[in-house]
């Protein structure tokens, strides 16, 4: 058993920074984007806008993921520091959910919507992320990507509908969603200047 461990566990792997940082990073977009997607509706509705209104939110969502696959392509031709990529959508992605609870305004939450969508893609990132940094343990190195990626989900549901029910609002929950994010945010460029040191 213990074998099996050690050949599924590599040692060097978890002594790399950046592996610990994508981690974070996947469970956070994760976490955050599924506590999006399960309560952008009853938020939406609890501050007045219509069913139409309130559904529209998630559509804008999904534009601005498709906006966001293209300009990754693009990113991902033009710039070899994913951490960077990375670094910047998980911003983008938190200082988006942060507007949330500021506002009731449809224009402005439509905005926040499709500019949290733009940072769809920071799974992709994070696996790209993996393979380029992470090349000899690529294999353990995804199926720990997507173990963070599973807690992140399960998470979302449980503790930021545990938040709400505590507090009985929707702009905690959200506050938290987006801080998540904020928080690997600030890990990735705490890995940046460790990167940039080393160099």
């Amino acid at each position: 058993m213990s074998a099996f461990i050690k050949k599924v566990c590599e040692p060097t792997l978890f002594k790399q920074p950046e592996f610990w940082g994508t981690l974070a990073a996947e469970f956070a977009f994760q976490y955050s984007w599924t506590g999006w997607m399960i309560y952008l509706v009853p938020y939406a509705r609890s501050i007045g806008l219509s069913p139409y209104q309130a559904t529209s939110l998630s559509s804008a969502g999904g534009f601005g993921s498709l906006i966001g696959t293209v300009a990754i392509i693009f990113l991902l031709k033009t710039s070899r520091n994913l951490i960077t990529i990375l670094t910047l959508l998980l911003l983008i992605a938190g200082c988006s959910l942060e507007v949330y609870p500021f506002s009731t305004s449809l224009h402005v939450l439509m905005t926040a919507s499709f500019t949290f969508g733009l940072a769809e893609n920071a799974g992709l990132v994070a696996i790209l992320s993996m393979s380029k940094s992470l090349d000899g343990e690529l294999s353990q190195a995804v199926s720990f990507l997507f173990l963070a990626s599973a807690l992140g989900r399960l998470s979302a549901g449980f503790f930021t509908g545990w938040i709400h029910d505590s507090t009985n609002s929707y702009d905690i929950s959200f506050t938290v969603l987006g801080g998540v994010l904020l928080l690997a945010a600030i890990i990735f460029g705490a890995l940046l200047m460790i990167q940039k040191n080393s160099q």
